[in-house]
């Protein structure tokens, strides 16, 4: 039985296979089994950034880089104009500026470091890095999935149910759905390590 951090290293070797796999760098089938382990990964662990890249690695590397700066700064924007602009402060656009937080979240915790382990065909920032990633990875894609299930029921809410919605939602309602996220969000990255 694995613990908790074994079980996200062993994340780790399988994002790695799964990279080189996609790619067509890899002459073995994957997903693999657990119990082996990727020699690729374990040198890179040890020995750091290797400056040899395909151009191929490069190419999607260098799209997947302006993904992550376009993300940032649209989202970063959405939070400044919701911060700046006082009419912007509705019920609803506080699930959207919660939405863009955490979509810059996921751009800037876990996009780029995904970016960089594609680029150099390995993880090259050690063991206890990639247990952090794959943590903030997880985590942040949830609370967006979380928002976006919101601000659907809000929606939903609004539609069908206008002069109910109307009358009872409130800037209150919306503060309370983006703590409940949030808090969801901290009981599921703290998970694996507190035992109960």
């Amino acid at each position: 039985m694995l613990n908790s951090t074994e079980n996200y290293l062993h994340l780790c070797k399988n994002i790695t296979l799964q990279n080189d796999w996609l790619l067509g760098e890899s002459n073995e089938s994957w997903p693999r089994s657990g119990n082996e382990s990727h020699s690729r990964y374990d040198v890179a662990a040890e020995d750091g950034l290797d400056g040899d890249i395909p151009p191929l690695r490069l190419l999607i590397s260098a799209f997947m880089f302006a993904v992550v700066i376009i993300s940032f700064l649209a989202n970063l924007f959405v939070l400044l104009s919701f911060i700046m602009e006082k009419k912007l402060r509705t019920t609803f656009t506080a699930l959207i500026a919660n939405l863009a937080m955490t979509d810059l979240l996921v751009a800037v915790a876990a996009m780029d470091f995904y970016t960089i382990d594609v680029m150099y065909g390995h993880w090259p920032f050690g063991r206890v890095l990639c247990a952090i990633w794959v943590v903030c990875d997880y985590s942040t894609v949830f609370a967006s999935c979380f928002t976006l299930a919101a601000i659907s029921i809000d929606r939903l809410w609004s539609i069908k149910w206008a002069i109910n919605y109307r009358q009872y939602n409130n800037m209150k309602k919306s503060i309370t759905i983006i703590t409940v996220i949030w808090y969801v969000l901290c009981v599921y990255a703290c998970r694996p390590y507190v035992s109960i």
